[in-house]
């Protein structure tokens, strides 16, 4: 029959199992009503404390939604840091009425449950709705409110990390009942077993003898995988049976890992939020260019430049804005420069770095007040920018040709940082050159002063 065919392998596993089930059947009938009344009633008291741990957190992030939406909208008055505050409010309002019918049956935590949502219910009246109002009617909350509004919060917090301990605590006592009541079905599991792995070792023991060998074969193999040495064989197997099927599936699966890997080591070289080059990639490139310009005594040069005052952009706009600022920059940078054999990569951060192989200093000043401009014209907005009301960059250009002595690609870095220091020193938005002889600055002044 076909519900039989398992193969010599298969057939002693199948006669293991019938034995280890059948005591196990007997054992679960003895057992089966005990562990299973116990089991219910304590997954009914674990499930009540998770209910109300949720709830608790779900409680935590909703007036620090609405804490967050308030504070967004006293710094910067946009209305849709209102929307948060709202959505927050109604969330902890729901969240309060079923935390509420939640430990009526566990007088317990009743009183630590109450006293954190009245804590939370009193920031909101007294601080949340108060300082969005304030800021509506163009006034500015003193230091001394922010200062309450901050105790009021952080109360808030501590009263609901002392229910959410107690909670902890409830989840700790339920548990250890049940692990006192479930230990004999335990100790009688533990005999079981042991006798179902003395009869398991009898019966695998018959069967080591033919296959042990090439499984320790095949376990080196995949060890070799695990390391990305595909050039590691599969052991050589006669027999026609389930472990011969199992190498050649291995076999399959060391020809896809192999190619897989390949592929992954080339998205290795990748920045993950920008898509351009990473820092690893520029390092190794730039040592590679830096021997090539050595060799053949050509010059090389490299643009550093920072996005100006990105900090507080992130800081407006928010971290996901900020990502976004940097693949629009990143897309620019592509346009600019991905059709030569330059190399733009993401140097750390919010800077950028681009090598030029073979281009003097004339060259590398002119693309880098064309990489200035053209930043200037994506026209991202940053209002809170010292510079200008769209997003600006200071720039740091070095250029020389590598002599035989000891100088290194470091050489060349630390000029064009010297540059780029000199360029946020002046007042930013500009580019400054930087040879082994001469400093060179680029300043747009029109640029510097912020338009309406």
């Amino acid at each position: 029959m076909k519900f039989f065919s398992f193969g010599r392998i298969g057939q002693n596993l199948l006669i293991t199992s019938t034995i280890s089930g059948i005591i196990f059947i007997a054992y679960v009938f003895y057992s089966f009503v005990e562990i299973d009344r116990q089991f219910s009633d304590n997954s009914i008291l674990q499930v009540r404390v998770d209910e109300v741990q949720t709830a608790l957190h779900t409680l935590y992030e909703s007036l620090l939604n609405e804490e967050s939406g308030q504070r967004g909208y006293n710094l910067t008055g946009e209305k849709i840091f209102l929307e948060a505050f709202v959505n927050g409010t109604e969330q902890y309002n729901e969240t309060s009425k079923a935390l509420l019918m939640k430990i009526d049956n566990q007088p317990e935590i009743n009183d630590k449950i109450k006293a954190v949502i009245k804590k939370g219910k009193y920031w909101h009246d007294e601080y949340g709705v108060k300082l969005i109002e304030m800021t509506k009617n163009g006034q500015k909350p003193s230091v001394e409110t922010i200062k309450q509004s901050k105790i009021a919060f952080d109360n808030f917090r501590q009263s609901l990390q002392e229910a959410d301990a107690v909670a902890g605590n409830l989840r700790n006592t339920y548990r250890d009942k049940y692990r006192g009541k479930i230990s004999d079905a335990q100790s009688t599991l533990f005999l079981i077993s042991i006798f179902l792995i003395i009869v398991n070792a009898i019966i695998i023991h018959r069967q080591t003898n033919s296959i042990i060998k090439p499984v320790l074969e095949l376990n080196n193999s995949v060890k070799a995988y695990t390391k990305k040495d595909f050039s590691v064989g599969i052991p050589q197997y006669k027999k026609a049976d389930e472990l011969a099927e199992l190498i050649k599936n291995v076999n399959t699966m060391r020809l896809e890992l192999h190619e897989k890997f390949s592929t992954i080591e080339s998205l290795a070289e990748l920045d993950g939020t920008t898509g351009i080059y990473n820092r690893r990639y520029f390092d190794q490139t730039l040592e590679t260019e830096w021997t090539k310009a050595k060799h053949y005594v050509k010059s090389i040069s490299l643009i550093l430049f920072d996005i100006d005052y990105f900090k507080i952009y992130n800081d407006t706009y928010g971290h996901l804005e900020g990502d976004r600022c940097l693949k629009k920059i990143s897309s620019k940078l592509i346009e600019l420069f991905g059709d030569s054999s330059d190399i733009v990569a993401r140097f750390g951060g919010e800077e950028f770095a681009i090598i030029l192989p073979e281009q003097n200093e004339e060259l590398a000043l002119t693309k880098a007040e064309k990489l200035r401009k053209a930043i200037m014209e994506l026209k991202i907005s940053h209002l809170h920018s010292y510079v200008h009301n769209v997003v600006t960059i200071s720039v740091g250009v070095a250029s020389m040709v590598p002599t035989n002595g000891n100088r290194q690609s470091s050489h060349l870095i630390a000029l064009a940082d010297q540059a780029l220091y000199k360029s946020k020193a002046n007042g930013r938005n500009q580019v400054t050159q930087h040879s082994d002889t001469t400093i060179t600055n680029i300043v747009r002044k029109k640029h510097l002063l912020k338009t309406p």
